[in-house]
């Protein structure tokens, strides 16, 4: 989804992935950070957000609605035996079939 282009009104899902020793591996400690056009931050926080879906081993979703015009950014960081991190970002354009609704 890096530099992905969408109209206002998509759910856009947010995956990370995070390996160990080249494989699939769920992190001790991991969240996401998203940056909204606005310049608002969210933090989510496996484990403690119900947002924070894991769907197989090592991978984890969330869901946002793309709603604000604009340059998303979104950084997945956490550790399994060493820390990374991964920041993507996709952008919203401006509707030409909705101009002035």
């Amino acid at each position: 989804m890096n530099g992905s282009r969408y109209v206002p009104g998509n759910t856009i899902e947010l995956r990370g992935t995070f390996t160990d020793a080249g494989g699939p591996a769920d992190p001790s400690e991991a969240n996401l950070i998203v940056r909204y056009p606005d310049g608002t931050r969210v933090t989510y926080v496996i484990g403690d957000d119900p947002e924070v879906v894991q769907v197989a081993v090592g991978i984890f979703e969330v869901e946002i609605l793309a709603d604000l015009v604009g340059t998303y950014w979104y950084r997945w960081e956490g550790s399994t035996t060493k820390k990374s991190a991964d920041e993507k970002y996709f952008v919203v354009i401006p509707s030409a079939v909705l101009v002035g609704a």
